[in-house]
């Protein structure tokens, strides 16, 4: 199930859109993703969900939504029969990133994927005031534990902490994907569409006001950071990005490991006379701690 899509050349798919297209379509996107992330912090100003237009405390089993995930008042049961159904692996996690950046931008997610396991393909964790959610997603998550009773097939795990407590553990949960989820991967997996995690969903381009004042009052920017006592992530401007980006990184990422991302970026401007436009910041002491799942 999870190589439905393994046999569309992406890169080829994409490739033949024009290129006016694909920058109006673009467009139109962030237009309308800035508009509802405007939309998801008033309402959570208000206690009401932007999604379904209830109070955030409203549960209804009739009428799932996302914002449940925020509500203090949902018992463990109704919490786990949610979880039990299909979720969109990156429609959760972009809810829940758009909701931490409502709070304050970059500090409250954790994706560094220098200390993912190497038994992972993806692991995080956002927090939200007193909540915090983690993402663990193996190997064999993603292939499905075949012959097993329990996550036979594809899916990743959530671990839900609330007020410091515990209420849904990683082994909790085995979240079967929706469709959509395995298209996005094949893309991503060919390398036909470019992810950047430094853009955090909800949040604008790296020149525009907001996220500069954001740099300058919640991050500083570091040169060394063998010395320092904090992970980094490193902002690209999308103007600046050549266009075989990605796999240039990739293959010199295979020959410096250890070296961070705006390292890896320097070297390349240098190698290829690129102008790759770059900041590096410094999420604080205080940003969560990325939770495993063993």
């Amino acid at each position: 199930m999870s190589k439905r899509y393994s046999d569309i050349d992406f890169k080829k798919t994409l490739g033949s859109i024009p290129k006016d297209v694909v920058e109006q379509l673009q467009e139109k996107e962030a237009i309308q993703n800035q508009h509802d992330f405007v939309c998801l912090c008033e309402g959570l100003q208000e206690g009401v969900c932007y999604l379904c237009g209830e109070k955030i405390e409203h549960i209804d089993e009739k009428s799932p939504c996302m914002h449940w995930f925020l509500a203090s008042s949902i018992k463990k049961k109704t919490l786990m029969r949610y979880l039990s159904r299909p979720l969109s692996f990156f429609r959760v996690q972009t809810y829940l990133r758009w909701v931490a950046n409502s709070d304050k931008p970059f500090i409250n997610i954790n994706d560094v994927g220098a200390d993912v396991l190497d038994n992972k393909l993806h692991e995080s964790t956002i927090r939200y005031k007193n909540l915090e959610w983690s993402f663990s997603l193996g190997n064999t998550d993603f292939e499905g534990h075949y012959g097993s009773k329990v996550g036979n097939c594809p899916h990743y795990h959530i671990q839900i902490v609330r007020d410091g407590y515990t209420v849904v553990k990683f082994n909790d949960t085995h979240i079967a994907f929706e469709p959509i989820d395995f298209l996005y991967m094949e893309m991503i997996r060919q390398n036909a569409v470019e992810v950047d995690p430094s853009y955090e969903a909800g949040l604008e381009s790296l020149n525009s006001p907001t996220i500069q004042e954001a740099i300058m009052d919640n991050i500083s920017v570091v040169n060394d950071v063998t010395k320092a006592q904090f992970w980094t992530r490193t902002l690209i401007d999308p103007s600046t990005i050549p266009e075989n980006f990605v796999d240039e990184i990739r293959e010199l990422k295979m020959i410096h490991r250890d070296l961070p991302m705006f390292k890896l970026i320097e070297v390349l401007n240098e190698l290829k006379g690129y102008n790759i436009q770059y900041a590096v910041v410094n999420v604080p002491a205080n940003s969560p701690d990325k939770i495993h799942r063993k």
